[in-house]
């Protein structure tokens, strides 16, 4: 009987090299699991997130890499120990030679060095350096202009929109589950364009423009993960730029070592740097494409397979409807002039004793002390009346205030109806339901979106702004300031204009004070439709905040004008709604409080005491229409807001305290919180008390409470 041995060998053989391929692909699925996001649980900056993904998926791309290098050279030892010819059974073509047709030799070393020198002179280091090599063919130029042009689009045009706009929702119009379709557009025209011009390109032509997208993509790419620490924010503050000059110099220093040291090894080692290009940028393609992918598929996802009737939290939008109506009987208008401090409305008076006429009724109560600063904690004080207490976290008392009020519900059970245009509403971290039960609900104005109104996001002003947004982003430290932006820029930038003119009801609201105004002339107030006892409308102007560009008149003047300048604008737009009552004849019956989030405030640095910040507080009480306007010397705080619009609405007042109108003029201890700000972070915030006049600096004392500010939600 023969030998099963001649079976046996190979199969053995198939068998070792099965097991070293199963312990590859273990391997890969290893590093595939090391890659795989876990559930997080507390707060985390979603543009520090991304980077966190991009460093772990970096990570699983240069390991898959090690691990691909490491499999082929040891599956090929193996194969060498085993006699196994990885070539037996393919046709392989024989030694080819070239015979020089004018001197008759026959050269076997065709592709080396001293061929190359002897039929080529001048082109023995083709691929390396010298001279430009022989035109490219059309694939491969297409193949190469395809890989930098995709690492630029995603680097640019993809990923910092999708930071902005998942990263900020509680501060902007749409969101990127609103927002993605424009900004993927607008990816996809950049890189067809880009890589048409980069592939119609030849010779040198080609090769530097390709460098120059690869290494600006490269910069780009660098200066948002490691140069950009300490970035101002963009809340409309001017930036001193002089601050960051060791940034600047960093920066560009880095900038440069990218081009240099590109173009300096492009000209030594061609064909090993187009292979680069190649390499480099299809890895980090697929890094960043990790961290956008994980960036949406959140935001999208949630939408999917949503039921009739059925809405997440992130699919509500503050609106105008209700925003220029009032009820026919009882009404309860507050007016918050962001920023608006008592010492501007005291030169306002000075230099304009008319406007005291345009409020009759008022009383102007100076000696006022805010709360809560800057907006995103003092704005939704206004409809909570909620402090931070001393033994908790305030990323807690973020979440609490809320949970801890019931000045919305009061209001509503009084069937009133509730419009609430402000931002932001400060709903951060709030589960989906309890934002949907204690904030959303209760109004006329936040509504969800369900999917109709998609006409009121203006795609090219949305590509537009996401463009400056990622350049301010990208760029080095010199060209930010060119690029400098704020929030309500975006929000302008992506809303429809002239939306509401149509669509009042689901046009979203935009916290722009010359649209406000132009609205209001154009439309006029009216009166609501029956089925409410009352109205409570909460308006949030832009008032005195930064940039200046309102007018006195209260138009945008297009260019920057001056605090005084814009509170005087600011006061028109309030007169002139003021006017509109008195056209409906609601005027008399109106409770109307027109006050500020908070007074002047500037980052104020350590062992420094804040500003005398003082918000302006006006208050008409229902059946005051006429006469002077009347100051008052009361010691006043921003949380008799409440307690004055729960009594003007007829609702019980004692869980709340006296109005305002029943405040003593002295002798009143008032709380104020002042958050102290650093590289963007809120790093501490501190608790003083204001005894006496609010103007005198006496008056002001540290209580030595405080909280940490850095893992608050912005």
């Amino acid at each position: 009987m023969k030998s099963n041995r001649a079976f046996e060998a190979p199969n053995a053989k198939r068998l070792a090299l099965f097991a070293h391929d199963a312990l590859f692909l273990a391997l890969l699925a290893a590093i595939a699991i090391s890659a795989a996001p876990a559930p997080a649980y507390a707060y985390v900056d979603p543009s520090v997130m991304t980077y966190t993904i991009q460093a772990v998926a970096g990570v699983a791309v240069a390991l898959s890499a090690v691990a691909g290098v490491a499999f082929r050279k040891s599956r090929k030892k193996i194969m060498k120990l085993l006699k196994i010819d990885e070539n037996a059974k393919k046709a392989v073509d024989p030694r080819w030679s070239m015979i020089d047709d004018v001197e008759g030799n026959r050269y076997n070393d065709c592709g080396t060095e001293e061929y190359l020198s002897r039929v080529m002179p001048g082109k023995a280091s083709v691929g390396r350096g010298g001279d430009e090599p022989e035109k490219l063919p059309f694939a491969r130029r297409l193949a190469l202009a395809l890989a930098a042009s995709a690492f630029l689009v995603v680097t640019f045009f993809v990923l910092p929109p999708f930071e902005m706009l998942a990263g900020n929702e509680g501060s902007l119009v749409f969101g990127l589950a609103d927002a993605w379709q424009p900004v993927l557009l607008a990816a996809f025209i950049a890189l067809l364009g880009l890589a048409i011009v980069l592939t119609a390109l030849r010779g040198k032509a080609f090769s530097y423009a390709l460098l120059i997208v690869f290494c600006f993509a490269l910069g780009c790419y660098l200066q948002a993960l490691f140069l950009n620490s300490g970035l101002p924010t963009t809340d409309g503050r001017p930036v001193d730029w002089g601050n960051y000059q060791l940034q600047a110099v960093v920066s560009t220093l880095v900038w440069a070592v990218v081009f240099v040291a590109a173009f300096v090894l492009f000209k030594k080692y061609r064909g090993a740097m187009q292979v680069a290009v190649a390499v480099v940028s299809v890895a980090l393609v697929i890094v960043q494409g990790v961290a956008s992918v994980s960036l949406i598929a959140d935001k999208v996802g949630e939408r999917a397979g949503l039921a009739p009737g059925e809405y997440p939290a992130s699919m509500y939008r503050l609106t105008e409807k209700g925003m220029f109506s009032v009820s026919p009987s009882k009404n309860t208008i507050v007016f918050v002039l962001d920023t608006f401090d008592t010492t501007d409305m005291m030169r306002l008076t000075s230099d304009d004793p008319n406007l005291a006429e345009k409020l009759q009724g008022f009383t102007w109560f100076k000696d006022s002390v805010g709360s809560l600063c800057p907006t995103r904690y003092g704005a939704p004080f206004l409809w909570t009346g909620v402090y931070p207490s001393a033994d908790e976290e305030f990323v807690d008392y973020i979440q609490n205030r809320y949970r801890q009020s019931s000045f919305l519900s009061d209001i509503q059970a009084e069937g009133y109806s509730i419009g609430l245009y402000t931002d932001p509403v400060g709903d951060f971290n709030l589960p989906d339901q309890e934002k949907r039960d204690l904030i959303y609900d209760k109004t006329i104005n936040i509504k969800p979106d369900s999917g109709e109104d998609a006409s009121f996001l203006d795609y090219l002003g949305t590509m537009q702004i996401m463009a400056r947004a990622s350049l301010y982003r990208d760029l080095p430290w010199l060209a930010k300031p060119f690029v400098y932006y704020n929030t309500d820029q975006v929000n302008q930038a992506m809303a429809v204009e002239g939306a509401a003119l149509s669509d009042p009801d689901n046009a979203p609201y935009v916290m722009e004070d010359t649209h406000w105004f132009s609205s209001l002339k154009h439309r006029g107030l009216s009166f609501e439709e029956e089925g409410y006892n009352g109205a409570y409308r909460f308006i949030h102007l832009n008032g005195t905040h930064i940039p200046y560009y309102v007018t006195a008149s209260g138009e945008h003047a297009g260019r920057e004008t001056s605090l005084e300048e814009q509170a005087r604008g600011s006061m028109e737009m309030v007169t002139y709604y003021l006017d509109e009552l008195k056209r409906l004849g609601v005027y008399k019956d109106a409770t109307i409080i027109i006050t500020a989030d908070h007074g002047i405030w500037w980052e104020c640095p350590e062992g420094e005491d804040p500003y005398l910040s003082s918000p302006l507080m006006l208050v008409k009480p229902a059946g005051a229409s006429e006469g002077e306007l009347q100051v008052s010397d009361a010691d006043i705080c921003a949380y008799d807001v409440l307690p004055t619009v729960i009594k003007s609405i007829g609702g019980n007042t004692s869980a709340y305290g006296p109005t305002i109108f029943e405040q003593p003029e002295n002798g009143r201890e008032r709380r104020y919180i002042f958050t102290r700000t650093e590289s963007n972070v809120d790093y501490r915030i501190d608790e003083y008390l204001v005894n006496g006049d609010v103007l005198d600096p006496s008056s002001w004392s540290a209580t030595g409470v405080s909280w940490d500010g850095t893992n608050v939600p912005h």
